[in-house]
């Protein structure tokens, strides 16, 4: 079912400009895309949008990333640097649609992570998400790095190891698929040089832990027990590739890897791209160390690697590929709904239809959600995702029955407009006219062909289309995986 008419202007024609801003343990950096998007559906099918080419326009310089003494973000700092990459870019908040903003590593355990990209957003861009946590690192990076596409291309198994100043992060691939993620709290920046003298000047837990409280702040550097963190911390990331239980569980981030069998190692991060630096102390810590003794063992052990073509910044890249979905073929829409778009962090409520019969207790699973996340629905929209619906539960009947379900829901609640629908069901435009005899005066989104698996926000832009048909229109959407470190991973 396509939509021809009573839509809203588009944004553009072919191309959204994304942003991409990571802000991690020891750098912060950006890339600037140019997606653009074609019908990609068959002859005689009903058009289809999609992402069909990425074209990088900007690399900011890699910025040292602006921590004080209690390891708390500089966020007036962070912004001074980000509006200075946006200038060299020549690009204003303005003119971006859709990116991501990554707070990884350390730095995402920082106290004030979620103020700080808060307050980025707004300078970043109306899209500009802000994501953090290991298992949604690893899967960016391991985009980023292109390590699944490489995958993918060859029908390889790859791990992916980000290593980066604070954590190492693990991403197995299998033909183009990351089915395991994991992460280990080590990295190069867990022990900090002053440049002049060689004293030490921070030391994080996990090194302090490595190394039995040995290595103390203030204190002159002892290059030898250097060494041996570095050797240390490179054995814990070759244990965790192997899906060994490390000596010391406390560094997981996460669970172990379940499956460990793979063909070859990809590396990206900072670490990675100082495989072959000559000179131990360029970077005022344990990196270069750290560096070398895993290029170290990874010869010993015979295992195959390769470094990365986008080492350091893998994370920001994956970030740029990861967060934009176009709607499908069908949107439910109107014309005065145009001023409250673009949408931001509306919380996911997540309803599955896997059985005919779940349809019977959906105001039952929408109540038991909106208690479970504390949330209020007469204060702030949500988005209601629903999955599992097959080709086959797609009959009037069917769609009636939701209609009314949702309806009667979203009164009893006392919902807060729009509500907002999303399906990865060819499903949009019919539900949207059942609701709006339901619900005349509401103001409804309809949006199908999304996966929203594992998100817990979305952002919703305003309609684009092609060039080729300007009528067929799509919603640009940003599925935010919001999980910091303060969350159970």
């Amino acid at each position: 079912m396509n939509v021809k008419q009573n839509l809203p202007a588009p944004i553009n024609t072919d191309q959204i400009i994304s942003v991409g801003i990571d802000i991690g343990t020891t750098t912060t950096h950006l890339i600037v895309s140019k997606l653009s998007f074609a019908n990609v559906s068959l002859v005689n099918a009903a058009p289809n949008l999609a992402i069909s080419d990425r074209e990088i326009l900007h690399e900011s310089a890699i910025y040292a990333t602006p921590l004080n003494e209690a390891g708390e973000i500089e966020a007036p700092m962070v912004a001074q640097i980000i509006a200075q990459a946006y200038s060299e870019a020549g690009l204003h908040s303005s003119t971006v649609q859709t990116g991501a903003l990554i707070i990884t590593g350390q730095s995402a355990r920082a106290r004030n992570a979620e103020a700080v990209s808060a307050s980025l957003a707004a300078l970043a861009g109306h899209f500009v998400t802000e994501s953090a946590g290991p298992h949604l690192e690893s899967i960016l990076a391991a985009r980023g790095s292109l390590a699944v596409e490489y995958s993918l291309q060859c029908g390889k198994t790859v791990l992916n190891i980000d290593i980066g100043g604070g954590t190492s992060n693990f991403a197995l691939i299998k033909a183009g698929k990351i089915v395991d993620t994991a992460c280990l709290n080590v990295g190069g920046r867990m022990v900090q040089l002053h440049p002049q003298n060689k004293t030490i000047k921070a030391i994080s837990e996990s090194a302090a832990l490595l190394t039995d409280d040995k290595i103390k702040k203030n204190e002159r550097a002892d290059f030898d027990l250097i060494k041996n963190l570095a050797k240390q911390s490179a054995q814990l990331i070759l244990e965790v590739a192997a899906g060994v239980e490390i000596a010391l569980p406390q560094l997981m981030l996460t669970e172990k890897l379940h499956v460990f069998e793979f063909d070859e190692i990809w590396l990206s991060g900072g670490v990675a791209s100082v495989l072959d630096e000559a000179n131990l102390h360029r970077y005022d810590d344990i990196g270069v160390y750290l560096a070398r003794a895993l290029k170290e063992q990874l010869v010993a052990r015979q295992i195959r690697f390769q470094i990365s073509p986008r080492a350091i910044r893998a994370t920001v890249i994956g970030a740029g590929l990861h967060t934009l979905q176009l709607s499908g073929s069908t949107i439910g829409f109107d014309q005065n709904l145009l001023a409250s778009l673009p949408l931001r962090n509306l919380k996911i409520i997540k309803l599955p239809m896997l059985l005919r019969n779940s349809i019977d207790c959906l105001e039952n699973t929408i109540c038991r959600q909106l208690k479970q996340r504390e949330h209020d629905w007469s204060e702030e929209a949500v988005a209601l995702v629903l999955s599992g619906i097959t080709r086959d539960m797609l009959s009037f009947k069917f769609l009636t029955e939701l209609s009314s379900q949702i309806s009667q829901s979203f009164l009893s609640n006392k919902g807060r407009e729009p509500l907002v629908i999303v399906s990865d069901a060819d499903l949009a435009m019919a539900l949207r006219l059942l609701l709006q005899g339901r619900l005349p005066d509401k103001r409804i989104i309809t949006v199908d062909g999304i996966n929203a698996e594992g998100g817990d926000y979305i952002d919703i832009g305003t309609p684009v289309s092609s060039s080729s048909d300007p009528n067929t229109q799509s919603l640009p959407i940003v599925v935010k995986t919001l999980i910091f470190y303060k969350s159970t991973v």
